[in-house]
């Protein structure tokens, strides 16, 4: 009985343990976060270090490997001081959504995010002694893709390229299938402008070296092919249902059948690649330096001056803004 009692008690206590919570400490320059509800947008400022948590609780499932959160922070982080120098609206540095990183308002998180926050403090990754777009995606069906191919000549950073990644087979999406009927996907073109009639159909028209889809050809009898974008029929279709442009297709009477491999874009760090790695007893710099090879991995340097202490953020921005 006093056996029994003494395992409860244990079994409580881990409990506990795994639904304690940490407030993540006020550090780093201030991050101005854009949201938008119901058509209106509301901007809050917090420090970067509480930024970072919020994306993780958000864009990586918080029971994986430390060292995926770890990776998955340094990159966060990356993107944001990015914006904060780059900044796209003069209200905000980012979006609280997948136009740039999912985020999360909560004052206190779970242990796994406290540690990989703190742990890796102040850590950013640069190119040229510059921070970059570090994007990042779900599952890149085994082969990443370049940020040229995606944004044209927005991102030309050869380490945003494509490379095979034989870490993501356990990538529930890494293989998958839609199927959709010729009468509804004819409905859908329609309604973004394009002329389907009665007769027509569809074929890639160009893949790139990773094998994504870039045009797809809309062929209507005795008029020029209609090239539409990969990325944009894409969303046309539905990002839920075409996971990623990494597909092939097949037109029949009645429906058009694709077959695809992973989640996403497909640029820059491979979320479920990353946990293959971590698996395998990889740590978090070795997982940045796989998908962003090149880059600097850069801490914080602390520096003060005679009235009071340069946060460590703030001395790597004026390292950088100091670099153009």
């Amino acid at each position: 009985m006093r056996l029994s009692r003494l395992i409860l008690i244990f079994s409580e206590m881990l409990l506990l343990a795994s639904c304690a919570t940490t407030r993540i400490p006020a550090k780093g320059e201030p991050i101005r976060v854009g949201a938008t509800s119901e058509g209106t947008i509301t901007m809050r400022e917090l420090p970067l270090e509480q930024y970072v948590a919020g994306v993780l609780a958000k864009e990586v499932p918080t029971d994986w490997p430390i060292e995926v959160l770890k990776a998955q922070a340094v990159a966060t982080r990356t993107y944001a001081v990015y914006r904060k120098l780059n900044p796209r609206d003069k209200r905000f540095d980012v979006t609280a959504d997948t136009n740039d990183q999912v985020f999360e308002s909560k004052s206190r998180h779970g242990q796994n995010i406290a540690r990989a926050v703190m742990e890796t403090e102040g850590e950013v990754l640069a190119s040229d002694g510059k921070v970059f777009e570090t994007f990042f995606h779900s599952c890149c069906g085994g082969t990443t893709e370049s940020a040229d191919e995606v944004w044209p000549g927005r991102h030309p950073e050869p380490l945003l390229s494509i490379r095979d990644d034989p870490y993501c087979n356990a990538c529930p999406p890494n293989h998958w299938d839609y199927t959709v009927s010729r009468e509804q996907l004819a409905g859908l073109l329609r309604a973004k402008g394009y002329p389907v009639d009665v007769e027509w159909t569809l074929e890639a028209a160009r893949k790139d070296a990773s094998g994504r889809v870039q045009q797809i050809a809309l062929k209507i009898p005795k008029q020029k092919p209609i090239l539409i974008p990969g990325a944009k029929f894409r969303q046309i279709v539905g990002y839920t249902n075409l996971k990623s442009t990494l597909f092939d297709l097949l037109a029949t009477t009645d429906e058009i059948v694709f077959t695809g491999r992973g989640a996403g874009h497909g640029v820059g760090l491979c979320q479920w690649g990353a946990k293959g790695m971590a698996d395998e007893g990889k740590s978090y710099r070795e997982i940045l330096e796989f998908y962003y090879p090149g880059a600097d991995l850069q801490s914080p340097r602390h520096t003060t001056s005679t009235s009071e202490p340069v946060s460590q953020e703030k001395a790597i921005l004026q390292d950088l803004q100091g670099s153009d």
